[in-house]
Formats: C-alpha cells, structure tokens, sequence
C-alpha cells in the first residue's frame, strides 16, 4: 500500500464512521428481511434484496479499509521499533568506546 492509498482510506474512514455503517447496515438487513416477508410480490423482493446486498458489500468494503489501515499501523510501528533499536545499539557503543578511551587515558597518566 502506498501512501496515496492510505491517505484514501483515511479519507473514506474520516467521512464515514465504519460503526455506524455495520449499525445502519444491520437495522436495514432486519427491516429487509421483515420487508422480504411483508411484500410478496417478486419484483419488491428483488429490490430488497439489492439494497440488502449493497450495505453489506459497504459493510464489508468498510472492514477491509480499517484491516488496511490497522495493517498499515502495525508496520510503520514495525519499523519505529527496529530503527530506535538501531539508534539505541550505536549510542550504546559510542557510549561504552568513550568510556574506553577515557580508562585507556587514565592508565596511560597513572603508569607516568
């Protein structure tokens, strides 16, 4: 994923809150299959059905975004935490060189 990607689906998340799309998505399946047995004609069953289908393929579009993003997440924290591994390791070593050093220096001035 890209960043234009993720600033997409960051986009998308900001406009729409995925909770209350899975709540809206769940109350219109409800009112659709109540509706599904209420209207018997096949055409007004037909339409139900795809508004039914619609909101969950939303749904599950929406849940696939957040995966997305909460994948992007784990990554980027991924990398922080080997590069400040990194950043702790060479202050570790210059630390204990300089350290080094100085012991070296004072040895030197105690054996004059």
């Amino acid at each position: 994923m890209n960043g234009g990607d993720y600033m997409l689906i960051q986009k998308k998340k900001q406009s729409i809150n995925p909770a209350a799309a899975v709540a809206t998505g769940a109350i219109l399946g409800a009112g659709a299959v109540l509706a599904g047995k209420i209207l018997n004609d096949k055409k007004n069953r037909e339409k139900v059905t795809k508004v039914a289908n619609e909101i969950k393929s939303q749904v599950t579009g929406y849940i696939e975004d957040m995966q997305k993003v909460a994948d992007k997440k784990k990554t980027d924290g991924k990398e922080k935490l080997i590069q400040g591994k990194k950043e702790l390791k060479k202050v570790t070593e210059s630390s204990l060189d300089s350290t080094q050093d100085k012991s070296a220096d004072v040895k030197k001035v105690s054996n004059v």
